[in-house]
């Protein structure tokens, strides 16, 4: 995800990225989320310059910051539950479906 410095800068970006051989998934006001294809990594991974594709997006004109994708954890500790054993719901569904409740 690429976060730029004006929702105005967009479609300047979009048009900078394509010609790179980045792929456009969406966008959301300053935000352009990307996809660089394998092909492009592997090639740039061979050359004598590997980093240059991540510097060419971190250095392109608007660019103020690249965000990594937050992987969700399902080892998460300390994350409170809203699902159906904290809320009751299992309860609460089973008294009204019977007419209980």
């Amino acid at each position: 995800m690429l976060v730029l410095d004006s929702p105005d800068s967009v479609a300047l970006v979009m048009t900078e990225l394509k010609q790179l051989g980045v792929i456009i998934e969406g966008t959301y006001d300053e935000f352009v989320d990307i996809a660089i294809p394998l092909p492009l990594i592997e090639k740039a991974a061979k050359s004598e310059n590997p980093g240059q594709i991540f510097k060419q997006l971190s250095t392109t004109k608007h660019v103020i910051k690249i965000r990594l994708p937050i992987i969700p954890r399902s080892d998460a500790i300390g994350l409170l539950s809203e699902g159906v054993g904290t809320t009751g719901a299992e309860t609460w569904q089973s008294r009204v479906f019977r007419q209980r409740g």
